[in-house]
C-alpha cells in the first residue's frame, strides 16, 4: 500500500506511524528513528576522521615534522570530523536532487549509489583473497576504475547515449570485474 503524503510516496509503515499510532508512541518512534540515524552518522564521522588522520595524515606529517605531540593530532582529528560532516552534508544535498532527477524510489536509489563505492572495494578484496596479483599502488586505480565503470553505466551518461538500461546489481558486477582486472595487471608480493 503506497499513499501520497504532501506529494511524497510513503510506505505502509510510514502510513501506520502517521495515522494509526497513538500520539505518544508516534513521537517515540520518530525520536527513535532520528536517534538511530544520528548515532550512525556520528560513528561514521568518527571512523572517517580516524582513518584519515591515523592512516594518511599522521604518517605523512611525522615524516616532515617528527616531534609533534599527540594534542596536535587530536585537534587535527576534530577538524577532520568537521570537514567530513561538511562533505557528507554536501553529498546528502546532491543526492536529494539526484534522486528527484532520477525518479527512482529511495531504496533503489540508495542501492544504486552504493554501487559507486562497492565496486572498487569488491574488486580489490577479490584480488587479495583469491590471487597473488596486484599491489598497494594499484588500489587507487582499481577504486577509480570501478567508480568510472558505474558512472559510465548510469542512464544519464554513456549508457543513456546507447539506450542501455542496466540495473544496479549488474553495475556492481561490471565495476567489480573492471577493478579486479586492474588489480591483475601486475604480479603481487610474495605471501
Amino acid at each position: 500500500m503506497i499513499q501520497e503524503f504532501e506529494g511524497e510516496k510513503i510506505t505502509i509503515f510510514m502510513y501506520y506511524i502517521l495515522h494509526e499510532m497513538p500520539e505518544g508512541m508516534r513521537g517515540l518512534v520518530t525520536v527513535g528513528a532520528i536517534a538511530a540515524a544520528l548515532s550512525s552518522s556520528n560513528s561514521v564521522l568518527g571512523a572517517m576522521s580516524s582513518v584519515a588522520i591515523e592512516d594518511i595524515y599522521r604518517p605523512w606529517k611525522e615524516k616532515r615534522m617528527p616531534n609533534l605531540d599527540e594534542e596536535y593530532f587530536v585537534k587535527a582529528g576534530r577538524k577532520a570530523v568537521l570537514l567530513f560532516a561538511l562533505l557528507l552534508s554536501l553529498m546528502a544535498m546532491l543526492s536529494f536532487y539526484w534522486q528527484r532527477y532520477s525518479e527512482l524510489p529511495l531504496l533503489s536509489f540508495a542501492l544504486g549509489v552504493m554501487a559507486f563505492a562497492y565496486t572498487g572495494l569488491l574488486g580489490v578484496f577479490a584480488s587479495a583473497i583469491f590471487t597473488n596479483r596486484g599491489n598497494a599502488r594499484l588500489v587507487p586505480y582499481a577504486f577509480l576504475g570501478g567508480f568510472m565503470t558505474v558512472l559510465l553505466l548510469q542512464p544519464y551518461t554513456l549508457a543513456g547515449f546507447y539506450d542501455l538500461k542496466i540495473g544496479f546489481a549488474w553495475q556492481i558486477v561490471c565495476g567489480t570485474a573492471v577493478a579486479f582486472l586492474l588489480m591483475m595487471t601486475t604480479q603481487g608480493s610474495k605471501r
